[in-house]
């Protein structure tokens, strides 16, 4: 059939058969509208999908720039959680929370208005919010650190500093509440250069008397330990968010991981999750992030193993809204679909438990507490003022095979008394040695008065050996 022209040269309507097509001279297609090749489509999205006949940002990861790659089920090039299709605000993730209308796309700002302080500026061609360039794009009384791309109570000397803040840490550029012990006072005498203002105390060492105990979260020194803290070399710690000391004294989480539930893990996620814009899943059957954050399976799909599927969840997991959970450790779905575990709490069995204090669950799901045992802090401990030495619970502060710690054995001459090995009663420590000063011809009266051959000890006394 032969295309029929009108007088407007602008303009060419194609009529094939039953379907037709507009196109103007200059003119083109946005996301997402249809077309029968790329040179229908906008600068914006500029291939045309074969499968759908669109126009998208991409087909393959060659269309892609800055690293991202393309998502082809979508037709978009996309980062880790970025960039989804979208109509409203609603159709985003929290990652990237905006629409933007032109493109038809999420985005993580359109406009500096949206964007937190420390990232002020909206680069609306990337659609993410950055740090600032100068101290016009910061608020709040804050300066713009332009190596550190952020706005701060930047400085460059102490009378730039606030009263509450009087030192500038020239290094960081910050006002800080202290650089040495020397701008403490005599109630918060020491200075935590990490968190840059003046405490009560920063290890154990630096408590005594009545107080021994240095609380690390206030940064106090007590008589003991808090509820909830456990006193290990540096002061009473929470085993269950300690990173220097993750689920026991002196465990120290690798660089990059953080201390939840009392085991180490990337992102603040337990084990086997990772962090996808503000929440923690499994990302071999989050439907929604499925095998990468962002990735999210057709309707119909299920997500198995961090593969897309439609043939169905496989044995041993449930299909919960379209992802294969196993609903005996799955916390979000424990025991069954959307039977979400309470924050901190594990899915054990099917039933959420507290890892930090479940006896049968001590730090861990297959852990159970010994008979007589408590769980504290992800630990089997004993309780009360005992102590776990082996296998028994004993009171270091009378226990002379553990007096004082674990394995430190009094001598036969001695007791335990308050965690310190002395003499019993009626002996004296002479040396190395509990003797007895009324009788001993070694140490007669005193430590180190021998008593001359012949002689023995009476009463404290010297003397002839009687008939």
């Amino acid at each position: 059939m032969t295309p029929i022209r009108s007088r407007w040269p602008a303009t060419v309507v194609l009529v094939l058969g039953t379907v037709s097509l507009a196109t103007g001279c200059g003119s083109s297609r946005g996301l997402g509208e249809a077309c029968v090749s790329d040179g229908d489509c906008a600068a914006v999205a500029p291939r045309c999908q074969t499968t759908g006949r669109v126009c998208v940002e991409c087909t393959t990861d060659g269309d892609c720039d800055g690293g991202r790659v393309c998502d082809a089920t979508r037709g978009i090039c996309a980062t880790s959680g970025a960039r989804a299709l979208c109509r409203s605000d609603a159709d985003c993730p929290t990652d990237s929370p905006r629409c933007d209308a032109t493109l038809g796309r999420c985005s993580g700002c359109r406009e500096d208005s949206e964007c937190p302080s420390d990232a002020p500026v909206c680069e609306v061609t990337t659609g993410r919010c950055r740090g600032c360039q100068d101290d016009a794009q910061c608020t709040g009384g804050t300066r713009c650190d332009p190596v550190l791309g952020r706005c701060g109570f930047g400085c460059s000397a102490d009378a730039e500093c606030p009263t509450e803040r009087p030192r500038c840490d020239i290094v960081a550029r910050q006002c800080v509440g202290c650089l040495t012990r020397g701008d403490c006072s005599a109630e918060s005498p020491y200075c935590d250069p990490g968190a840059g203002q003046c405490v009560g105390c920063r290890s154990d060492s630096d408590c005594g008397g009545e107080s021994p105990v240095c609380a690390l979260d206030t940064r106090t020194c007590g008589a003991s330990c808090p509820e909830g803290r456990t006193r290990c070399a540096d002061g009473c710690v929470d085993l269950s968010t300690d990173a220097a000391s993750c689920g026991a004294c002196g465990n120290v989480c690798p660089e990059g991981q953080t201390c939840a539930g009392g085991t180490c893990s990337v992102g603040g996620c337990a084990a086997d999750l990772t962090r996808c814009a503000d929440a923690c899943v499994d990302l071999r059957s989050d439907g929604r992030n499925c095998g990468g954050c962002g990735h999210a399976c057709a309707a119909g799909e299920v997500c198995a193993g961090g593969v897309c599927s439609s043939a169905g969840c496989p044995g041993g997991l449930t299909d919960c809204a379209g992802a294969c959970v196993d609903v005996t450790s799955d916390v979000g779905s424990c025991g069954g679909c959307g039977n979400a575990c309470a924050t901190g709490q594990s899915c054990c069995a099917g039933t959420c438990v507290d890892l930090a204090t479940d006896s049968a669950h001590c730090g861990g799901c297959a852990t159970a507490c010994g008979s007589g045992l408590e769980c504290r802090a992800s630990r089997c401990d004993c309780p009360g003022e005992q102590s776990l030495c082996g296998a028994g619970c004993v009171d270091l502060a009378t226990d002379t095979r553990h007096c004082g710690a674990c394995g430190n054995a009094c001598g036969a001459s001695e007791v335990c008394d308050a965690g310190t090995c002395t003499c019993s009663a009626g002996l004296t420590a002479c040396a190395t040695s509990c003797v007895n000063l009324t009788s001993d011809a070694r140490n007669c009266g005193a430590c180190g008065m021998v008593c001359r051959p012949g002689l023995v000890c009476e009463a404290s006394t010297c003397r002839m050996r009687g008939p």
